[in-house]
């Protein structure tokens, strides 16, 4: 699951600005900043993720490209990120291999109990929708456009 944060800045201003960083050889300088800022807006992201294993979590990445326009990539790459995001529908759980279904059950206080529930079929309720990552994106183009202009103001004073 990823989603793009482009942020779009006139193919004028983003010349001058390519120009006046491949001049003072600060690029990578550019790069790293910008990309501790987004670091750092990851880690609200990283604590609003459930967590049951903490496998959702590790799978957290960002990262940028640059065609034309910034783009910022925030994604995890985890398989079942999209579904715990944004939530599935109602649905039939049936077995793959075998002829039933088994689980444990719930036991005392929430624990799971030694003995087994077999079912040959499940209706699955769904489940309600995340949000994690949609809610963190506007703190992340702040956290962006904020490393862009301080880095722009450290490099151009040189």
């Amino acid at each position: 699951m990823s989603y793009t944060l482009s942020l779009k800045i006139p193919k004028r201003e983003f010349a001058v600005l390519q120009r006046k960083l491949d001049s003072r050889r600060s690029i990578k300088a550019f790069d790293r900043a910008v990309g501790s800022g987004l670091a750092k807006e990851l880690r609200p992201l990283i604590l609003k993720t459930p967590r049951k294993t903490g496998f959702l979590r590790k799978g957290w990445a960002a990262g940028f490209r640059r065609i034309g326009t910034l783009k910022y990539l925030v994604q995890n790459l985890t398989p079942y990120a999209i579904p715990v995001e944004g939530g599935t529908r109602p649905h039939v759980i049936r077995p793959r291999r075998g002829k039933v279904l088994a689980w444990r059950g719930k036991g005392k206080g929430g624990r799971r109990s030694k003995k087994f529930i077999f079912a040959t079929i499940v209706n699955h309720p769904g489940t309600k929708p995340v949000l994690m990552l949609k809610r963190s994106l506007p703190g992340i183009g702040r956290a962006i456009v904020k490393a862009i202009v301080v880095t722009s103001r450290k490099i151009w004073k040189r």
